[in-house]
């Protein structure tokens, strides 16, 4: 496979570990709640700015974007 599509690959398993992991460190089913909120909202930024986080994951930046993204709107999770 192409180094693009290997990169988007490690992208996405990386993120898709991320997710459970910061939800399950929350110890009350209230503050997990609160986590899946805030990555709800993550997920609803990065859709409105989908060319930009694309074009991070290219790059290998995505997280740099990520945390950007969540500063730009005022979103104080991470």
């Amino acid at each position: 496979m192409s180094p693009n599509v290997m990169a988007m690959i490690k992208a996405f398993n990386q993120l898709a570990l991320m997710v459970p992991t910061e939800i399950l460190a929350e110890k009350s089913p209230k503050a997990r709640a609160k986590v899946i909120e805030a990555f709800i909202k993550v997920c609803e930024i990065m859709m409105v700015h989908l060319g930009h986080v694309l074009q991070a994951v290219k790059t290998n930046k995505h997280k740099l974007v990520l945390l950007t993204l969540c500063l730009k709107h005022n979103f104080n999770y991470f």
